[in-house]
C-alpha cells in the first residue's frame, strides 16, 4: 500500500500461535495478542516485528532455546517491576505529602504505613524494602534506596542472561549505570537472536528517507518519547481508517515531556509514513501496550503523530536521544527491521 509520497506496511492483528507448527505451504494459526506486561516494551515491540519468524514452542533447536531464554528474561524483569511497584508508590506518597519533614519523621511514616497496610500481598512486597532501608544509613531517601536496590536486582538477571551467550566483564560503575549498560546489551543480543537487521535510516534523512526505508524493508521498531504515557490526555479516534484499522491521535498541546524520574522512552513499531498535499508529514505506529485479535483488523489500534513531533522525540534503539548521538562510542541504529 504505497504511493510516491506515502507507504503503509501493516502488521496482522493478534500473534502467531506459539504451539502451532504449520504444514509446508500453510499459514501459521494466530491467537490473541494481550499487550505488553511490565516495563519491557522493547521485548513486545520485537515480538510484533518478527511476527511469524518466532519459532513454535514445541520446536527443538538452538534458535528456540535462545528465544526461550529471552522470554524467561522478560518474565523475570516483569516480576521485578511488580515486586517494587507498591514500594515506589509508597515512596512517592511519603515524599510528596511532606517533603520538608525530617528524615526521622518520614521513616516513622514508612513504618506506620506498613503496619496499617490491610492488603497482605501488598504488605509482603513492601515490608522487605522498608526493613532493608531502615537498617542502613548510607542512603537517606527511600525512593533513591529503591532505585539502587532495583538496579542491583536487574543487574543480577541481566548478568545471568548475557552469560548464556558469551563471557563479559561487568562494568565497574554504580548499579544504576551498570543496569543501563547491560539493558542496552540485552536489547542488542536479543535483536540479533531474532535476526533483526539495523535500518540505514536516521533522522537526518527526514521523512522521505523513512518512507523509502519502510517501502523497501517493511515495519521498523523504533524507540522514542511517543505513546500514551507522554500525553496529558487520551488519544482521540480520527476520521481516518487504514485497511479496517482505526487511527488515533492527540490534539496540539497534549504532549508533555517527562521528568528524569519518569519513563523517558518507549519502543513501538512504525507501520507507515506519508506527506500530504499541504506539505505536512506524519508517521503511523502500533503500540505494544495495545491488545489485538486475529482476523479482526478493527481491534488493532494505529496512532498518528506529525513527523516534526516524531523527529523531536526519536532516540536510538537503546533510548539515547538523537541530540546526544555524539556522546556515545557506539553508533547505535535508530531502527530495526526484519
Amino acid at each position: 500500500m504505497s504511493t510516491e509520497s506515502s507507504t503503509f506496511c501493516l502488521l496482522p492483528p493478534g500473534k502467531p500461535d506459539p504451539y502451532h507448527i504449520p504444514k509446508e505451504g500453510e499459514p501459521r494459526k494466530r491467537v490473541s495478542f494481550h499487550g505488553q506486561k511490565g516495563d519491557t516494551c522493547w521485548y513486545y515491540a520485537l515480538k510484533l516485528l518478527i511476527d511469524n519468524k518466532a519459532t513454535p514452542k514445541s520446536e527443538k533447536s538452538d534458535q528456540r532455546t535462545h528465544e526461550k531464554a529471552i522470554s524467561l528474561y522478560r518474565k523475570q524483569m516483569t516480576k521485578l517491576t511488580s515486586d517494587y511497584a507498591y514500594s515506589k508508590e509508597l515512596a512517592n506518597l511519603i515524599s510528596s505529602s511532606n517533603p520538608q519533614a525530617p528524615r526521622e519523621l518520614r521513616n516513622y511514616s514508612l513504618k506506620l504505613a506498613v503496619e496499617k497496610a490491610e492488603d497482605l500481598e501488598v504488605k509482603a512486597k513492601i515490608l522487605p524494602h522498608v526493613t532493608a532501608f531502615l537498617e542502613q544509613q548510607e542512603i537517606q531517601e527511600f525512593d533513591q534506596f529503591l532505585e539502587v536496590q532495583l538496579a542491583q536486582a536487574c543487574v543480577k538477571v541481566q548478568t545471568a542472561f548475557l552469560s548464556l551467550f558469551s563471557e563479559f566483564q561487568l562494568p565497574e560503575e554504580n548499579p544504576i549505570i551498570q543496569n543501563s549498560i547491560l539493558h542496552n546489551t540485552v536489547i542488542d543480543v536479543s535483536s540479533q537472536i531474532y535476526q533483526c537487521k539495523e535500518s540505514s535510516w536516521n533522522p537526518d534523512q527526514g521523512v522521505d528517507g523513512l518512507i523509502q526505508q519502510l517501502k523497501q524493508k517493511g515495519p521498523h521498531m523504533i524507540n522514542a518519547s511517543i505513546g500514551q504515557s507522554f500525553y496529558t490526555t487520551e488519544p482521540k479516534k480520527l476520521s481516518e481508517t487504514i485497511e479496517g484499522r482505526s487511527v488515533y491521535g492527540w490534539p496540539p498541546g497534549a504532549y508533555h515531556k517527562t521528568s528524569e524520574k519518569e519513563k523517558l522512552s518507549h519502543s513501538v513499531v512504525l507501520v507507515g509514513a506519508k506527506k500530504d498535499v499541504g506539505g505536512k508529514s506524519y508517521i503511523y505506529f502500533i503500540d505494544p501496550n495495545d491488545p489485538s485479535e486475529p482476523e479482526q483488523p478493527s481491534t488493532q489500534k494505529m496512532y498518528k503523530v506529525s513527523y516534526d513531533r516524531f523527529a523531536g522525540a526519536i532516540n536510538n534503539i537503546v533510548g539515547l536521544p538523537f541530540a546526544l548521538r555524539d556522546q556515545v562510542e557506539r553508533d547505535w541504529p535508530y531502527a530495526l527491521h526484519m
